[in-house]
């Protein structure tokens, strides 16, 4: 008889874990890695002890994808020139078929200011689908210094906050249907030869499950 109720005890447990969702945290600091062959890689890079570098138009994306709610930060560091373009992007993709991408990015981040040319935007597809627009300053982007872009996703919710202050949210593309979202890199568009962003981690604490991509 005890032993009938210590078997039904762990059952008990297990069940209460199978509910609860498995909870875990996945990271990258890209200024001590010594690769990230394990990534997937499309166009030229360079990653060292400032972290990781990539070239116009080039990404990469991680081995790992996650569903249920999570918690993305990324850090990078941003060196931009008044007038100058330049794209920092963050990317979901679901990490199997690849037919659903939302993206996240700064655009035009070198203008300084300039409300008429700086982008922070979310949309689904690269534009299919406008998510969310603000073609406002960002007073808390950091120039030439380290900033702290983080993703909090919620059920159908995207929360997004810069350097730790809330900048807005929107609800999740109805054209995503996948539940997974593999964390992704991009850079493009930087005009003046001294402009760029380097990627200097990546961490996600994630409540659901994690599967390698596909």
């Amino acid at each position: 008889m005890r032993r009938y109720l210590i078997v039904a005890l762990i059952l008990a447990v297990a069940v209460v874990i199978g509910l609860s969702g498995c909870k875990g945290t996945w990271g990258v600091d890209f200024t001590s890695a010594g690769n990230i062959d394990d990534w997937y890689t499309y166009g030229e890079y360079e990653l060292g002890a400032p972290g990781l570098w990539l070239d116009n138009g080039a990404y990469v994306e991680s081995p790992v994808r996650f569903s249920g709610n999570f918690t993305c930060v990324l850090t990078f560091e941003l060196t931009s020139s008044p007038g100058g373009d330049g794209m920092v992007e963050l990317f979901f993709t679901d990490g199997d078929t690849y037919e659903h991408e939302t993206w996240v990015y700064f655009d035009n981040i070198g203008s300084t200011g300039n409300v008429l040319f700086e982008v922070f935007e979310i949309d689904y597809m690269g534009g299919s689908e406008l998510l969310l627009t603000m073609d406002a300053p960002f007073d808390g982007l950091l120039r030439n210094d380290v900033n702290e872009l983080t993703v909090e996703k919620v059920g159908n919710t995207y929360k997004f906050y810069l350097n730790g202050v809330y900048i807005q949210q929107c609800l999740k593309s109805t054209y995503y249907h996948s539940e997974y979202y593999n964390p992704s890199l991009y850079s493009e568009g930087w005009s003046a030869p001294a402009d760029g962003v380097v990627y200097r981690s990546i961490t996600v604490d994630y409540d659901g499950s994690k599967k390698p991509t596909l």
